[in-house]
């Protein structure tokens, strides 16, 4: 068989409440045994890796990743669950993947970019291979699971998730992790349509998740934070026909100006400045459907000091002239 059949339904484990006990046993009927009190070292596994298994491991089936999916979604390369002794360890770099692992049981220890972790049960980490890594048993005993993923997504998330400060999260700050992580399992090792794309769905939920994770701390900032951007955008949407400066505005809102970019990048995915540029050519965009005022009268009535500061902004944004606009797209 290609995989293990699995004796409750995803549905049927989201019905009942959260039994940590019969998810783990799902989750050992889908990975079965495939090395069995052994000890085995491993010094050129991968290149920079040095590693010693020590204890009980099992691996998910594998299955070949096709190049659409790895060039345009997120995939699930390996996935593992170890019960390891103290001898375990991993010290390693340069390895083209991401790990994301989860502690079931015992302790484990994590050196990753500078940082000293010890992860307890319901603790688990994201980091990317390539750098320079080390973990082991902390104690006598480790259990836990460990999912290598790679793709665009995650490569481009996780500069993102590295800025929250460290690479931890706990069970506590994502909900739920173990049933969304056995989901996500279940169907990469099934027989289904479009299996790739239901996986890379999942995934990219799962790693949203912990790219939002936040303590009660943290919360308490982000709601201070989302106030302050929601003044911004308020402020840009009266104003934008004025003449506003960065720097004045933030003096108003008492806040730094690299403060005020850098958080209201956070939210939307640019600087005030771009986005007040937007803005302006959003309402440019308007007049020049529904109005015969001249190039020079909408630069002024939405905010540009010169027709020539209009006409390249416009067309920076929308690889067309403002006259040549006007003509495709009158009276919309």
């Amino acid at each position: 068989m290609l995989y293990h059949d699995i004796e409750l339904s995803v549905e049927e484990i989201y019905a009942k409440p959260r039994n940590v006990c019969q998810l783990r046993n799902d989750l050992q009927n889908v990975i079965p045994d495939q090395k069995s009190d052994r000890y085995l070292t491993l010094t050129s596994y991968y290149m920079d890796t040095d590693v010693c298994f020590s204890g009980r491991l099992a691996a998910a089936p594998y299955r070949p990743i096709s190049s659409a999916t790895k060039q345009n979604l997120v995939y699930i390369m390996n996935f593992f669950l170890l019960e390891m002794d103290e001898n375990y360890y991993t010290r390693r770099q340069n390895l083209e993947l991401f790990e994301l692992r989860y502690t079931l049981e015992g302790k484990g220890f994590l050196s990753y970019d500078g940082k000293e972790y010890i992860l307890t049960p319901g603790m688990g980490y994201l980091i990317d291979n390539r750098k320079p890594h080390y973990y082991r048993t902390e104690g006598t005993y480790w259990k836990s699971t460990v999912m290598h993923i790679d793709g665009p997504f995650i490569r481009n998330m996780y500069p993102l998730f590295l800025k929250r400060g460290n690479v931890i999260f706990t069970e506590h700050t994502v909900k739920d992790f173990e049933q969304k992580q056995y989901q996500i399992l279940k169907i990469d090792t099934s027989i289904t349509s479009y299996r790739e794309y239901r996986v890379s769905a999942m995934l990219t939920s799962l790693l949203t998740d912990l790219l939002t994770a936040a303590d009660e701390k943290d919360k308490m900032m982000e709601a201070q934070t989302s106030i302050l951007v929601k003044k911004v955008l308020t402020y840009l949407s009266e104003h934008y026909a004025e003449d506003i400066k960065m720097q004045a505005l933030s003096e108003t809102l008492f806040v730094s100006r690299e403060h005020l970019s850098r958080e209201f990048k956070k939210y939307m995915s640019m600087s005030p400045k771009d986005y007040l540029n937007k803005l302006r050519i959003y309402h440019a965009e308007r007049l020049l459907r529904t109005t015969d005022l001249s190039i020079g009268e909408i630069a002024e009535k939405i905010g540009y000091a010169s027709e020539s500061c209009f006409f390249r902004a416009f067309k920076n944004e929308n690889n067309i002239a403002p006259g040549q606009y006007r003509k495709k797209n009158t009276h919309i």
